[in-house]
């Protein structure tokens, strides 16, 4: 298992997915020109910037330095449909001023991998703004089984507290595969080492020839970019009920990888794919999600991680607390067991979900997940 100092404090096989959120470098609802900074969940950080007077955008990889201007169209359903070169960024969604999500398939060391771009209005960082606080995340990657959810608390003098939850660990476990297989991991480390930026805009660490990036929003909620993918952390709500108001139609980008296998070295088979999805959100908290062809990906009913006994602290290594503003759902038909995770934003919901047959007991298994960002429409 790779020893990245961010991938072993959340969680097993975690490492922080690099790009989950973009952070827009300034601009409002109101400018034609909206800057963004950015991850991607294969570990890059860009910069990107939409000049929608004149129809084009602007990006720079600053992890493998792709750079480039390139002009887009806007489809009937609002998603900018982007030309460039040789590949690079292939679509996005933006509520101006507010958050962008996008495709980008010139991503990675090599340049050459498929990731989810999202990204969100930018506010100067300071780690005074996140102690005291305990948050909600979801983690982002392209590898050992995509995705983690869990919890963050920064207390006064900067140290973080994580308890993460992988469900590939769980599934070996479940399977009677891998070894030392566990769905879950707690760390303890230390933030004071983050140094910030001269822009103001992130702060950053470089440890063991890798560059660990933070930044966050004035709404509170912050992101940690690095080689291995992103996490993003939301504060927790106030109560652990689903809000009417979340209910409604909205437009994703998602990450797909299907079919994936671990290989026993962190990496698994399967190549990824980013595409459009329709998420609705019922009034009763149902989640459906759906492709552009119409197949549905994933249809449950939510209920809070507080009244889900499996993920909380009634043994080693769960959750330590309610994660109010967390939501999960559960569901086994046919031999296939998915779980789903969720949580929202002012406009915006993070979600995940995860699938494996539960028949490959004792072999090494394939499993689905798809993870994105959903703006309401």
């Amino acid at each position: 298992m790779p020893s990245l100092r961010w991938f072993r404090h959340f969680g097993p096989g975690a490492g922080l997915c690099a790009a989950a959120l973009l952070t827009a470098c300034g601009g409002s609802s109101g400018s034609s020109t909206r800057a963004y900074q950015a991850t991607a969940s294969v570990g890059d950080f860009l910069t990107i910037s939409v000049d929608s007077g004149n129809q084009t955008i602007t990006y720079a990889n600053h992890t493998n330095g792709q750079a480039g201007t390139v002009a887009y169209t806007v489809d009937a359903d609002g998603a900018y449909s982007i030309t460039t070169p040789g590949g690079g960024l292939l679509k996005a969604y933006e509520i101006p001023g507010f958050a962008l999500v996008a495709s980008a398939d010139n991503t990675g060391p090599a340049a050459s991998t498929t990731s989810l771009i999202t990204a969100i209005q930018q506010a100067p960082v300071s780690l005074d703004w996140l102690k005291g606080q305990t948050f909600n995340y979801m983690q982002w990657r392209v590898t050992q089984g995509g995705l983690n959810v869990g919890t963050v608390a920064i207390d006064a003098s900067s140290n973080v507290a994580t308890t993460s939850y992988w469900p590939y660990g769980q599934m070996q476990l479940d399977l009677g595969v891998g070894q030392n297989a566990s769905g879950w991991s707690s760390n303890n480390f230390s933030a004071g080492s983050f140094s910030a930026d001269p822009s103001g805009h992130f702060l950053s660490l470089t440890e063991d020839g890798s560059t660990d990036t933070l930044f966050a929003t004035q709404g509170g909620f912050f992101v940690v970019d690095n080689p291995n993918g992103s996490i993003i952390s939301v504060p927790q709500t106030g109560t652990s009920g689903f809000a009417a108001g979340s209910a409604g139609s909205y437009r994703a980008l998602a990450f797909t990888k299907t079919a994936a296998m671990g290989t026993g070295s962190g990496l698994e088979t399967g190549t990824g794919t980013v595409a459009s999805c329709a998420v609705t959100v019922s009034a009763a908290g149902r989640f459906t999600l759906q492709d552009s062809a119409g197949n549905t990906l994933a249809d449950q009913l939510l209920q809070p991680v507080a009244d889900t006994p499996a993920l909380l602290a009634s043994g080693t290594g769960q959750l330590p607390n309610a994660c109010p503003g967390l939501f999960t759902g559960e569901a086994t038909s046919n031999h296939i067991k998915q779980d789903v995770y969720l949580t929202f934003l002012d406009q915006a919901i993070l979600f995940g979900t995860y699938a494996y047959d539960t028949t490959q007991i004792g072999s090494n298994p394939s499993y689905t997940y798809v993870y994105g960002v959903a703006l309401k429409q």
